[in-house]
């Protein structure tokens, strides 16, 4: 890695990290990589549209809906008919189905509070967040295009 910075570091370690988590969620759960992702964003914001979906995954619309069938085929997902203010419909993680998923964020909660970082990390998250929104805001520029605006929306859900 070239980078020193401690900033960009991290920032590297967890995009690293997070497809890593993907492919071994998508082999325990017997699902794609894509899947495994849309389902950890569909657990963490219930209600959540195909179309916020593909904006924050990227990929192809095919892609994400197969992704999106996926779940709802292994009975991780359901697609509720009731729709959002925009008329689109959401998507709801069967909580039932999330023991394997949500032991795994609890495990990780566990090992931070045993190294001792939970309270620092809570303290520290919403200033990183800030210095991350910011950087993509630059990133991004003046960008007006729905992609952008959805993903606002969801950042703005997380911090």
């Amino acid at each position: 890695m070239t980078t020193t910075d401690s900033l960009s570091r991290f920032h590297t370690f967890m995009a690293v990290y997070e497809s890593c988590r993907a492919s071994a969620l998508s082999s325990a759960l017997q699902m794609t990589p894509m899947a495994a992702r849309a389902l950890g964003l569909i657990c963490a914001f219930p209600g959540m549209t195909l179309h916020e979906l593909s904006c924050i995954l990227g990929g192809s619309q095919g892609q994400i809906i197969g992704a999106a069938f996926d779940l709802h085929h292994l009975g991780y997902i359901e697609r509720i008919e009731e729709r959002n203010d925009e008329g689109r419909r959401v998507l709801q993680p069967i909580r039932e189905r999330m023991l394997g998923f949500d032991g795994y964020h609890r495990l990780v909660s566990n090992l931070a509070a045993e190294a001792g970082i939970a309270e620092q990390l809570e303290a520290l998250l919403p200033r990183f967040q800030d210095v991350l929104l910011k950087a993509l805001e630059e990133l991004q520029g003046d960008a007006q295009s729905v992609q952008f605006q959805a993903q606002r929306r969801i950042l703005a859900r997380v911090a």
